[in-house]
Protein backbone atom coordinates (compact mmCIF):
# COMPACT_ATOMS: atom_id res chain seq x y z
CA UNK A 1 0.00 0.00 0.00
CA UNK A 2 1.07 3.45 -0.66
CA UNK A 3 1.55 5.49 2.53
CA UNK A 4 3.10 8.13 0.45
CA UNK A 5 6.77 7.37 0.85
CA UNK A 6 8.80 4.89 -1.65
CA UNK A 7 9.92 1.70 0.01
CA UNK A 8 13.53 1.56 -0.02
CA UNK A 9 15.36 -0.82 -3.16
CA UNK A 10 16.96 -2.99 -1.09
CA UNK A 11 13.77 -3.74 0.53
CA UNK A 12 14.11 -6.92 3.19
CA UNK A 13 17.26 -8.77 3.38
CA UNK A 14 16.54 -12.43 2.77
CA UNK A 15 19.91 -13.76 3.99
CA UNK A 16 19.94 -12.38 7.59
CA UNK A 17 18.50 -15.73 8.89
CA UNK A 18 15.08 -13.48 10.23
CA UNK A 19 11.44 -13.21 8.84
CA UNK A 20 9.25 -10.72 9.11
CA UNK A 21 6.22 -12.02 7.72
CA UNK A 22 4.81 -13.96 10.33
CA UNK A 23 4.76 -10.70 12.33
CA UNK A 24 3.07 -9.02 9.84
CA UNK A 25 0.82 -12.19 9.10
CA UNK A 26 -0.21 -12.36 12.64
CA UNK A 27 -1.45 -8.69 12.85
CA UNK A 28 -5.25 -9.88 11.38
CA UNK A 29 -5.61 -12.68 13.80
CA UNK A 30 -4.71 -11.27 17.17
CA UNK A 31 -7.18 -8.66 15.98
CA UNK A 32 -9.43 -10.70 15.70
CA UNK A 33 -8.85 -12.84 18.82
CA UNK A 34 -8.68 -9.62 21.08
CA UNK A 35 -12.43 -9.09 19.69
CA UNK A 36 -13.45 -12.62 20.25
CA UNK A 37 -12.39 -12.56 23.98
CA UNK A 38 -13.87 -9.37 24.51
CA UNK A 39 -17.00 -9.04 27.16
CA UNK A 40 -18.41 -6.81 30.07
CA UNK A 41 -14.73 -6.58 31.41
CA UNK A 42 -13.31 -3.57 31.19
CA UNK A 43 -10.20 -4.56 31.69
CA UNK A 44 -10.00 -6.69 28.33
CA UNK A 45 -9.34 -2.67 26.86
CA UNK A 46 -6.20 -2.04 29.22
CA UNK A 47 -5.23 -5.48 27.89
CA UNK A 48 -5.60 -5.03 24.69
CA UNK A 49 -3.60 -1.74 24.16
CA UNK A 50 -0.66 -3.53 26.31
CA UNK A 51 -0.83 -6.30 23.87
CA UNK A 52 -0.80 -3.51 20.97
CA UNK A 53 1.89 -1.66 22.68
CA UNK A 54 4.51 -5.12 23.44
CA UNK A 55 3.63 -6.24 19.82
CA UNK A 56 4.37 -2.44 18.24
CA UNK A 57 8.04 -2.47 20.61
CA UNK A 58 8.51 -5.93 18.78
CA UNK A 59 8.32 -4.93 15.12
CA UNK A 60 9.92 -1.63 15.75
CA UNK A 61 13.20 -3.90 17.09
CA UNK A 62 13.25 -6.08 13.34
CA UNK A 63 14.91 -3.97 11.49
CA UNK A 64 14.56 -6.10 8.35
CA UNK A 65 10.79 -4.12 8.37
CA UNK A 66 10.75 -1.42 5.97
CA UNK A 67 10.18 2.15 6.91
CA UNK A 68 7.04 1.82 4.58
CA UNK A 69 6.12 -1.06 6.30
CA UNK A 70 5.97 0.15 9.45
CA UNK A 71 3.66 3.27 8.82
CA UNK A 72 1.49 0.81 7.44
CA UNK A 73 1.20 -1.19 10.60
CA UNK A 74 1.08 2.05 13.05
CA UNK A 75 -1.28 3.28 11.35
CA UNK A 76 -3.47 0.28 11.53
CA UNK A 77 -2.79 -0.51 14.88
CA UNK A 78 -3.71 3.17 16.01
CA UNK A 79 -6.91 3.12 14.34
CA UNK A 80 -8.03 -0.57 15.50
CA UNK A 81 -7.22 0.03 19.37
CA UNK A 82 -7.71 4.21 19.69
CA UNK A 83 -10.66 5.10 17.40
CA UNK A 84 -12.55 2.01 17.29
CA UNK A 85 -12.74 0.93 20.96
CA UNK A 86 -13.99 -2.68 21.18
CA UNK A 87 -17.79 -2.80 22.24
CA UNK A 88 -19.54 -5.24 24.74
CA UNK A 89 -22.45 -7.38 24.02
CA UNK A 90 -25.00 -4.30 25.17
CA UNK A 91 -23.31 -1.84 23.18
CA UNK A 92 -23.69 -4.07 19.81
CA UNK A 93 -27.32 -4.44 20.25
CA UNK A 94 -27.37 -0.50 20.87
CA UNK A 95 -25.79 -0.07 17.64
CA UNK A 96 -28.03 -2.48 15.56
CA UNK A 97 -30.87 -1.15 16.99
CA UNK A 98 -29.91 2.66 16.08
CA UNK A 99 -28.77 1.45 12.71
CA UNK A 100 -32.38 -0.41 12.32
CA UNK A 101 -34.13 3.16 13.11
CA UNK A 102 -31.94 4.54 10.55
CA UNK A 103 -33.29 2.13 7.85
CA UNK A 104 -36.99 2.59 8.83
CA UNK A 105 -36.09 6.63 8.53
CA UNK A 106 -34.81 5.57 5.20
CA UNK A 107 -37.80 3.61 4.23
CA UNK A 108 -40.35 6.09 5.25
CA UNK A 109 -38.54 8.51 3.36
CA UNK A 110 -38.56 6.47 0.34
CA UNK A 111 -42.12 5.41 0.60
CA UNK A 112 -43.10 9.00 0.88
CA UNK A 113 -41.27 10.17 -2.56
CA UNK A 114 -42.65 7.16 -4.71
CA UNK A 115 -45.83 8.20 -3.37
CA UNK A 116 -45.68 11.72 -4.11
CA UNK A 117 -44.33 10.58 -7.52
CA UNK A 118 -47.13 8.43 -8.59
CA UNK A 119 -49.62 10.75 -7.40
CA UNK A 120 -48.60 13.23 -9.45
CA UNK A 121 -47.41 11.36 -12.56
CA UNK A 122 -49.46 12.89 -15.14
CA UNK A 123 -48.20 16.36 -14.11
CA UNK A 124 -44.41 15.68 -14.52
CA UNK A 125 -45.15 13.86 -17.88
CA UNK A 126 -47.17 17.34 -19.14
CA UNK A 127 -44.12 19.88 -17.76
CA UNK A 128 -41.27 17.78 -17.58
CA UNK A 129 -41.36 14.68 -19.94
CA UNK A 130 -42.60 15.96 -22.88
CA UNK A 131 -40.30 19.43 -22.41
CA UNK A 132 -37.22 17.64 -21.39
CA UNK A 133 -37.60 14.32 -23.01
CA UNK A 134 -35.15 15.08 -25.99
CA UNK A 135 -32.12 15.08 -23.60
CA UNK A 136 -32.24 11.38 -22.87
CA UNK A 137 -29.97 10.87 -25.65
CA UNK A 138 -27.60 13.31 -24.13
CA UNK A 139 -28.11 11.94 -20.40
CA UNK A 140 -26.86 8.22 -21.94
CA UNK A 141 -24.11 9.90 -23.17
CA UNK A 142 -23.44 11.92 -20.29
CA UNK A 143 -23.39 8.61 -17.73
CA UNK A 144 -21.52 6.74 -20.21
CA UNK A 145 -18.33 8.95 -19.74
CA UNK A 146 -15.72 8.74 -17.36
CA UNK A 147 -15.70 11.92 -16.14
CA UNK A 148 -19.22 11.52 -14.81
CA UNK A 149 -17.82 11.68 -11.22
CA UNK A 150 -15.91 14.88 -11.65
CA UNK A 151 -18.82 16.75 -13.60
CA UNK A 152 -21.43 15.58 -10.34
CA UNK A 153 -18.60 17.59 -7.95
CA UNK A 154 -18.82 20.54 -10.04
CA UNK A 155 -22.83 20.28 -9.90
CA UNK A 156 -23.12 19.96 -6.40
CA UNK A 157 -21.45 23.76 -6.06
CA UNK A 158 -22.96 24.84 -8.87
CA UNK A 159 -26.63 24.02 -7.54
CA UNK A 160 -25.63 26.36 -4.49
CA UNK A 161 -24.97 29.29 -7.15
CA UNK A 162 -28.09 28.65 -9.03
CA UNK A 163 -30.60 29.68 -6.29
CA UNK A 164 -28.21 32.70 -5.85
CA UNK A 165 -28.71 34.06 -9.48
CA UNK A 166 -32.54 33.52 -8.99
CA UNK A 167 -32.20 35.82 -5.76
CA UNK A 168 -30.20 38.25 -7.83
CA UNK A 169 -32.59 38.57 -10.98
CA UNK A 170 -35.39 39.29 -8.79
CA UNK A 171 -33.23 42.39 -7.49
CA UNK A 172 -32.93 43.54 -10.94
CA UNK A 173 -30.07 42.62 -11.20
CA UNK A 174 -28.72 45.16 -8.26
CA UNK A 175 -24.30 45.18 -8.60
CA UNK A 176 -24.54 45.53 -4.45
CA UNK A 177 -26.46 42.75 -4.28
CA UNK A 178 -24.49 40.44 -7.08
CA UNK A 179 -21.10 41.04 -4.71
CA UNK A 180 -22.73 40.15 -1.47
CA UNK A 181 -23.29 36.84 -3.17
CA UNK A 182 -19.95 36.40 -4.29
CA UNK A 183 -18.70 37.15 -2.05
CA UNK A 184 -20.36 35.09 0.63
CA UNK A 185 -20.37 32.12 -2.28
CA UNK A 186 -16.44 32.17 -2.30
CA UNK A 187 -16.22 32.01 1.14
CA UNK A 188 -18.30 29.35 1.62
CA UNK A 189 -16.96 27.37 -1.44
CA UNK A 190 -13.30 27.74 0.06
CA UNK A 191 -14.05 26.69 3.04
CA UNK A 192 -15.83 24.06 1.98
CA UNK A 193 -13.05 22.95 -0.53
CA UNK A 194 -10.28 23.45 2.14
CA UNK A 195 -12.46 20.79 4.58
CA UNK A 196 -12.76 18.41 2.00
CA UNK A 197 -9.05 18.38 0.99
CA UNK A 198 -7.86 18.47 4.60
CA UNK A 199 -10.32 15.58 5.47
CA UNK A 200 -9.16 13.57 2.41
CA UNK A 201 -5.26 14.30 3.47
CA UNK A 202 -5.99 12.58 7.05
CA UNK A 203 -8.34 9.45 5.90
CA UNK A 204 -5.54 8.72 3.42
CA UNK A 205 -3.09 9.03 6.52
CA UNK A 206 -5.21 6.55 7.99
CA UNK A 207 -6.13 3.93 5.28
CA UNK A 208 -5.12 0.47 5.86
CA UNK A 209 -5.78 -2.31 4.13
CA UNK A 210 -6.77 -5.34 6.37
CA UNK A 211 -7.29 -9.12 6.40
CA UNK A 212 -9.29 -11.42 9.05
CA UNK A 213 -10.18 -14.93 8.25
CA UNK A 214 -10.45 -14.39 4.42
CA UNK A 215 -12.22 -10.87 4.27
CA UNK A 216 -9.90 -8.23 3.10
CA UNK A 217 -11.42 -4.74 3.32
CA UNK A 218 -9.90 -0.82 4.03
CA UNK A 219 -10.98 0.97 6.97
CA UNK A 220 -10.28 4.62 7.01
CA UNK A 221 -11.34 7.55 9.54
CA UNK A 222 -10.71 10.78 10.75
CA UNK A 223 -9.31 11.17 14.48
CA UNK A 224 -11.30 12.92 17.23
CA UNK A 225 -9.49 15.76 17.02
CA UNK A 226 -10.15 16.73 13.09
CA UNK A 227 -14.52 15.86 14.11
CA UNK A 228 -14.71 19.89 14.28
CA UNK A 229 -14.30 20.12 10.75
CA UNK A 230 -17.73 18.68 10.01
CA UNK A 231 -19.79 21.31 12.09
CA UNK A 232 -17.71 23.99 10.41
CA UNK A 233 -18.17 23.07 6.95
CA UNK A 234 -22.10 22.96 7.72
CA UNK A 235 -21.86 25.84 9.74
CA UNK A 236 -20.54 27.83 6.74
CA UNK A 237 -23.24 26.33 4.34
CA UNK A 238 -25.74 27.22 6.82
CA UNK A 239 -24.44 31.15 6.95
CA UNK A 240 -24.40 31.43 3.11
CA UNK A 241 -28.12 29.70 2.93
CA UNK A 242 -29.19 32.11 5.23
CA UNK A 243 -27.81 35.05 3.59
CA UNK A 244 -29.59 33.90 0.61
CA UNK A 245 -32.81 33.22 1.76
CA UNK A 246 -32.48 36.47 4.10
CA UNK A 247 -32.59 38.86 0.28
CA UNK A 248 -35.85 36.53 -1.00
CA UNK A 249 -37.84 37.40 2.45
CA UNK A 250 -36.76 40.78 2.07
CA UNK A 251 -37.51 40.70 -1.55
CA UNK A 252 -41.26 39.55 -0.62
CA UNK A 253 -41.67 41.54 1.80
CA UNK A 254 -41.27 45.06 -0.02
CA UNK A 255 -42.07 44.30 -3.32
CA UNK A 256 -45.17 41.23 -3.07
CA UNK A 257 -48.34 43.53 -3.43
CA UNK A 258 -51.73 43.80 -0.85
CA UNK A 259 -53.41 40.71 -2.51
CA UNK A 260 -50.63 38.37 -1.56
CA UNK A 261 -51.13 38.69 1.90
CA UNK A 262 -55.04 38.80 1.70
CA UNK A 263 -55.79 36.49 -1.09
CA UNK A 264 -52.33 33.95 -1.23
CA UNK A 265 -54.60 30.89 -2.99
CA UNK A 266 -54.94 33.60 -5.73
CA UNK A 267 -52.11 34.83 -6.06
CA UNK A 268 -50.10 31.85 -6.30
CA UNK A 269 -50.67 31.84 -9.70
CA UNK A 270 -48.31 34.66 -10.68
CA UNK A 271 -45.27 33.24 -12.05
CA UNK A 272 -42.86 35.49 -9.23
CA UNK A 273 -45.25 34.58 -6.20
CA UNK A 274 -44.01 30.64 -7.52
CA UNK A 275 -40.69 31.32 -8.19
CA UNK A 276 -40.40 33.17 -4.32
CA UNK A 277 -42.76 30.56 -2.27
CA UNK A 278 -40.05 27.54 -4.03
CA UNK A 279 -37.16 28.93 -3.31
CA UNK A 280 -37.97 29.70 0.56
CA UNK A 281 -39.17 26.55 0.58
CA UNK A 282 -36.01 24.77 -0.72
CA UNK A 283 -34.19 27.57 1.79
CA UNK A 284 -35.61 26.52 5.26
CA UNK A 285 -35.46 22.79 4.00
CA UNK A 286 -31.48 23.05 3.01
CA UNK A 287 -31.04 24.72 5.94
CA UNK A 288 -32.58 22.87 8.35
CA UNK A 289 -30.91 19.96 7.27
CA UNK A 290 -27.20 21.07 7.59
CA UNK A 291 -28.04 22.22 10.94
CA UNK A 292 -29.20 18.62 11.76
CA UNK A 293 -25.50 17.95 10.51
CA UNK A 294 -23.80 20.50 11.79
CA UNK A 295 -25.45 19.46 15.91
CA UNK A 296 -22.74 16.38 15.04
CA UNK A 297 -25.50 14.24 17.60
CA UNK A 298 -24.99 10.56 17.30
CA UNK A 299 -28.37 9.94 18.26
CA UNK A 300 -30.03 7.94 15.35
CA UNK A 301 -33.16 9.94 15.46
CA UNK A 302 -31.31 12.92 14.17
CA UNK A 303 -29.26 10.95 11.61
CA UNK A 304 -32.81 9.65 10.90
CA UNK A 305 -34.21 13.26 10.22
CA UNK A 306 -31.28 14.37 8.41
CA UNK A 307 -31.83 11.50 5.52
CA UNK A 308 -35.45 12.45 5.52
CA UNK A 309 -34.69 15.92 4.94
CA UNK A 310 -31.98 15.02 2.53
CA UNK A 311 -34.36 12.20 0.23
CA UNK A 312 -37.10 14.83 0.20
CA UNK A 313 -34.84 18.18 -0.71
CA UNK A 314 -33.46 16.00 -3.69
CA UNK A 315 -36.38 13.89 -4.65
CA UNK A 316 -38.92 16.14 -4.12
CA UNK A 317 -38.79 19.43 -3.95
CA UNK A 318 -36.28 19.62 -7.18
CA UNK A 319 -39.05 18.65 -9.48
CA UNK A 320 -41.89 20.33 -7.78
CA UNK A 321 -39.73 23.68 -7.99
CA UNK A 322 -39.88 22.58 -12.26
CA UNK A 323 -43.42 21.33 -12.17
CA UNK A 324 -44.66 24.50 -10.42
CA UNK A 325 -42.68 26.78 -12.61
CA UNK A 326 -43.49 24.79 -15.36
CA UNK A 327 -47.60 24.73 -14.52
CA UNK A 328 -47.71 28.66 -13.62
CA UNK A 329 -46.15 29.30 -17.08
CA UNK A 330 -48.53 27.72 -18.98
CA UNK A 331 -51.86 28.90 -16.81
CA UNK A 332 -50.51 32.36 -17.85
CA UNK A 333 -49.64 31.42 -21.76
CA UNK A 334 -53.36 30.00 -21.61
CA UNK A 335 -55.21 32.92 -19.91
CA UNK A 336 -53.21 35.26 -22.09
CA UNK A 337 -53.71 33.18 -25.67
CA UNK A 338 -57.58 33.58 -24.45
CA UNK A 339 -58.19 36.79 -23.64
CA UNK A 340 -56.23 37.30 -27.13
CA UNK A 341 -58.61 35.23 -28.95
CA UNK A 342 -61.92 35.89 -27.28
CA UNK A 343 -64.87 37.16 -29.13
CA UNK A 344 -66.99 39.99 -27.38
CA UNK A 345 -70.87 40.03 -28.47
CA UNK A 346 -71.96 43.43 -30.31
CA UNK A 347 -75.61 44.77 -29.46
CA UNK A 348 -76.56 47.27 -31.82
CA UNK A 349 -79.36 50.01 -31.12
CA UNK A 350 -82.66 49.90 -31.99
CA UNK A 351 -85.30 52.49 -32.27
CA UNK A 352 -88.96 52.78 -31.96
CA UNK A 353 -90.55 52.54 -35.54
CA UNK A 354 -93.76 53.69 -35.90
CA UNK A 355 -97.40 52.72 -37.43
CA UNK A 356 -96.46 55.25 -40.18
CA UNK A 357 -93.28 54.08 -41.35
CA UNK A 358 -94.34 51.00 -42.00
CA UNK A 359 -96.94 51.65 -43.85
CA UNK A 360 -94.68 53.69 -46.07
CA UNK A 361 -92.28 50.49 -46.55
CA UNK A 362 -95.12 48.58 -47.24
CA UNK A 363 -96.42 48.57 -50.32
Amino acid sequence: MDVGRQVPEKGIKPNTGIDASPLVDVLPTRIASSHNRIQNNPKMISKRREEAAKFISTIWSCPEITDAAKSVISCSLTFTFRYVPPMSPDTVEQELRERLVLYYTVVSATVLVIYDYALNFTLEVETIWLRYFGLAIAVQEFHSTTIQSNIQLVLKFARRGMLAMRVFVLFEKSRKVLLVLIAFFIITQGVNVAIICMNIAIQLRLSVEQSIEGFHWCTYGVSPTEEWSYPVDDLALIVYETVVCGFAIRYVIRHLPTAFWTDPKRSVNVLINVILRDNLVYFFLCSGQEYQRARALGSAVYNGVNNVLQNVMLCMIGPWMVINLRTSYDRRADEASESAHQISSIQFARESVSQADVEDILP
